[in-house]
């Protein structure tokens, strides 16, 4: 039997139109107070989409900002509701331990809705992504997905976070095998048992290695995860390497460190001539002086607030170019893809209904601007 060929896909994206697009986004989202947001992640996704290729032939994004508009107003209609209907009991004149109960039920009723959303919003974006004018979907029910999350976080609790890994290689084939290529449905046959022993490690040594093992154990996890992928008798590889995602975390994590400080710095120069004024007044007890630091504040709240506004935009935009741009391209340039033309060819296009609604709930939890 002839070893099937293996064909790399490609990533061209440029880090500086990354960070141009994440500032203009920014911008806009500020300026129009985060109503912009929708067509902000339309716009970044449709860039990062569009510059990772296969056999010459770039992927698709056919998401609309007016759809994710509308999914977050569907939102509002779920959670405006339930957040006056927990107002209002927190109001009323039960005991303690009720309205103890009560919070842990809303607690866990929020937390069924994020992995309901994180779902949905996968779902969503499968639906607006095309290769060769074939789009890509997942079937299967987000109810039953939030349940499978809820149980599995319910045993990592219990285990102190040992049975975290076994959850995560559950919930990975909930949705590889739920998800499809035009007619073509993806298929995941990893097991547990070859990844729980390693994730046992890595969590018990996390604090020695300051969270180094935790990377180690990710990043190795994903290259399993790509190996026990299969769609229509095509499998996938990947050599992503682990010095390639410590040193694009590393540069991220300190150029958003730079920012932050730069951030405080700004907050302080603008702070100080007040200070000073405060610093050689009269006020000689230290409740005085509280008082006066936090008139201070209170007189300069909307610029400090305005500060940190510019500052949140530039750490975004930074983490977009700096993180999540090089990433996308490590895992793209990094995948082979192992089949004949023959096998791919006969892939063809299904009825693709998506979300009219977009994202929907996720939009209201803001999971991901990619």
């Amino acid at each position: 039997m002839s070893e099937q060929p293996k064909r790399r896909a490609t990533y061209t994206g440029k880090g500086w139109t990354v960070l141009q697009i994440a500032l203009s986004n920014g911008l806009l989202t500020l300026i129009t107070l985060t109503f912009f947001r929708f067509w902000a992640k339309t716009r970044i996704r449709r860039y990062l989409w569009s510059r990772i290729s296969f056999l010459d032939d770039p992927i698709h994004y056919t998401g609309r900002g007016v759809e994710l508009f509308l999914g977050f107003l569907l939102a509002l209609a779920i959670f405006i509701p339930l957040a006056l209907a927990q107002s209002f009991l927190q109001l009323t004149e039960f005991d303690e331990a009720f309205l103890a109960g009560l919070s842990a039920g809303f607690a866990l009723l929020f937390f069924f809705l994020y992995q309901f959303a994180v779902f949905r919003s996968r779902r969503y974006k499968l639906t607006r992504t095309s290769w060769r004018h074939i789009h890509f979907d997942q079937d299967g029910s987000s109810f039953a997905y939030a349940r499978c999350a809820m149980w599995w976080w319910f045993w990592s609790l219990l285990s102190l976070g040992l049975l975290y890994g076994a959850g995560r290689v559950k919930l990975q084939g909930f949705r590889t095998n739920h998800s499809l290529f035009g007619n073509a449905r993806f298929k995941f046959d990893g097991r547990v048992r070859d990844l729980l022993g390693r994730w046992i490690l890595a969590w018990i040594l996390a604090v020695p290695t300051l969270g180094l093992s935790l990377i180690c154990y990710f990043v190795g996890e994903f290259r399993y995860y790509v190996r026990k992928t299969s769609v229509a008798g095509i499998h996938f590889d990947t050599d992503l390497s682990i010095g390639r995602v410590i040193w694009i975390y590393s540069l991220a994590s300190f150029m958003l460190v730079v920012t932050i400080a730069a951030a405080f710095f700004a907050a302080g120069v603008v702070l100080w001539p007040s200070m000073t004024d405060l610093l050689v007044s009269d006020a000689a007890e230290a409740e005085e002086m509280l008082l006066a630091f936090f008139t201070v504040i209170e007189q300069e709240f909307l610029t400090i607030i305005a500060v940190f506004l510019v500052f949140n935009w530039l750490g975004s935009a930074l983490w977009l170019a700096l993180a999540t741009h090089p990433l996308i391209g490590a895992i793209a340039s990094s995948t082979v893809v192992i089949g004949n033309d023959g096998m791919i060819e006969q892939i063809g296009q299904a009825r693709v209904a998506g979300l009219a609604g977009g994202e929907g709930i996720a939009d209201a939890f803001d999971i991901g601007a990619v």
